[in-house]
């Protein structure tokens, strides 16, 4: 299986393509994913014939647990959106923290829920630090699966994704969801970018997370992406309809892991998210002052 990555080189960053267990550098054809996939778009190619056919030195390759400490987000977005409660036990985890039926009327309308979270740079990758709000005291991570849609609103390809929320702003009133979901450092994605034709319309991938707090696992939960709703692709879609969707934009696709109050994120807390064929998020946490 043939993947990308963004890795830090020198002073700045290189694009490097995943074969085999090693990492190979191929930033003298592409500086980066953005530039990959607007050359993918230009030429109206598919990604993995394009990936086949890059000839390697393997003399050349590195190790991936050597550089993971130097992989970056995969792609620096203009634009990183979420979708809502794509999920049942999401729905019942929203009324049941609400206390009101806000959240299942909204379902029930049948409209897509979505909300902004900014773009790269309140990013950070695989083993970057999450932030949480010097205003919020119940914050907790949320493991997605992330597409990476091209200009025309097509799924490229998928990443994994750390969704940080001030659930105590967003419960006092859905005026504050812009600020429960969206500030600097509220999310983390990586390690890699997959191509979509590896996993098909309905990606069928476990998921898994733990919150370790001095040096103890306090939460490990599990779930499946294909407990979503509807196709990926669909969701798109609605989210598409009305909007500009530069190349690369990513879109999370909500979560099916409910993470209780009393495990809200203190400072020195690691998250821990694992995508199975994709890949790990390792993430310290800070509070902001």
């Amino acid at each position: 299986m043939d993947c990308l990555l963004q890795f830090k080189k020198d002073s700045g960053f290189a694009l490097g393509l995943l074969r085999d267990n090693l990492v190979y550098d191929i930033s003298n054809q592409w500086p980066s994913l953005k530039d990959f996939l607007d050359y993918v778009g230009k030429n109206n190619q598919e990604i993995i014939p394009i990936l086949a056919s890059i000839k390697l030195d393997k003399g050349q390759g590195m190790p991936y647990e050597k550089i993971y400490d130097k992989i970056l987000p995969p792609i620096y977005s203009e634009k990183i959106y979420g979708l809502g409660i794509t999920y049942k036990i999401s729905e019942i985890d929203r009324v049941k923290r609400s206390g009101d039926s806000a959240h299942g009327n909204a379902v029930e309308t049948g409209r897509l829920i979505s909300f902004y979270k900014g773009d790269h740079h309140n990013c950070v990758g695989p083993t970057g630090t999450l932030n949480v709000r010097g205003d919020s005291n119940i914050t907790t991570p949320e493991p997605e699966l992330a597409a990476v849609l091209s200009d025309k609103g097509k799924i490229l390809g998928y990443t994994v994704f750390n969704d940080i929320t001030a659930y105590d702003l967003e419960m006092k009133s859905s005026l504050f969801t812009p600020e429960a979901k969206e500030y600097i450092g509220c999310c983390s994605m990586g390690p890699i970018f997959v191509p979509k034709e590896y996993f098909g319309d309905m990606p069928r991938l476990k998921v898994t997370l733990k919150i370790i707090r001095d040096d103890k696992i306090i939460l490990e939960r599990g779930s499946r992406t294909d407990l979503i709703r509807k196709e990926p692709q669909k969701l798109i879609d609605e989210l598409c309809q009305y909007r500009h969707i530069p190349n690369g934009t990513v879109v999370t696709l909500g979560s099916s892991v409910i993470v209780p109050d009393k495990y809200a994120l203190r400072e020195g807390d690691e998250v821990i998210i694992e995508i199975e064929k994709i890949g790990i998020l390792k993430n310290k946490v800070r509070k902001m002052k």
